[in-house]
């Protein structure tokens, strides 16, 4: 803190300024509990404030704006930064209406989750259909897919580790399943895409014989679902052979599979 403070009645008011080193702090109960620093910028909660307005809290942060005749319970909006204690999680930012006893208003307002930087309604946790433009992509998740399948079956068969989960954020929306994988079906085959263990997507690949064990070509497959939840579901692979053994090899050891899932509003 400044050493001299000067003082003086001007037209306009009573004028405070430290001296041309320092910075002015205000203080009650022997703390400070306001900052104005060198360049201008006011802190509260804070000595060092690194915007023209710093506001800061050990645990939440709150800010107050409100008209004071609007309806009764609907004067006040809160923004409230809260959360992320500990170290490991984000904090989070939320406005919300207060009522005129300035406690919150259950389901007011919306938040922006710090750590998944998900917004949402507080009425539903979710967010609302009618604000995101139809074909938006709200989501988009990627799984790396160990492993390889092989089998002989000309009935349907589950590819062992061939599967993700994933929990959409709209129960209008479309999902986007995109796999990429090595695919060799002796003589043709199919590969189907299961939601929660029932086939929801049937492709067939054709004449696609590769009598070669170590060809494996990498095949890119597109399918478009509507889960019609909001509850986290498992897609899982799987498929078929028919003619020439029923060979399916699935994945390979030597290509990269993957599974890209992503949700578009509808």
């Amino acid at each position: 803190m400044a050493s001299t403070i000067n003082a003086k009645n001007t037209s306009s008011g009573l004028v405070m300024s430290p001296d041309s080193s320092g910075q002015l702090e205000l203080q009650t109960a022997d703390t400070t509990r306001m900052t104005i620093d060198v360049n201008g910028n006011v802190g509260i909660g804070t000595n060092v404030p690194q915007r023209r307005l710093d506001l800061r809290s050990s645990t939440s942060c709150e800010q107050i704006i409100g008209v004071s005749s609007a309806a009764t319970d609907g004067k006040y909006w809160n923004l409230l930064v809260d959360g992320g204690s500990g170290g490991s999680t984000k904090s989070s930012f939320t406005i919300r209406l207060l009522n005129d006893s300035f406690s919150d208003v259950a389901g007011s307002g919306i938040t922006i989750n710090g750590t998944t930087n998900v917004f949402s309604t507080r009425t539903n946790n979710a967010i609302n259909p009618a604000s995101v433009p139809t074909g938006s992509v709200i989501q988009t998740q990627w799984t790396n897919l160990n492993g390889f399948y092989t089998g002989a079956s000309a009935s349907n068969v589950d590819f062992t580790n061939f599967y993700a989960t994933f929990t959409p954020k709209l129960a209008t929306s479309k999902v986007l399943v995109i796999v990429s994988a090595g695919v060799n079906f002796v003589c043709d085959g199919a590969v189907y895409l299961k939601r929660n263990g029932s086939i929801v997507k049937d492709h067939w690949f054709g004449s696609s014989r590769q009598d070669d064990v170590h060809d494996w070509p990498q095949a890119t497959q597109l399918y478009l679902d509507s889960p019609a939840t909001t509850s986290t579901i498992t897609y899982q692979l799987g498929g078929r052979a028919t003619g020439c053994g029923n060979v399916i090899r699935f994945g390979a050891s030597d290509n990269s599979s993957s599974m890209t899932i992503m949700e578009i509003a509808a």
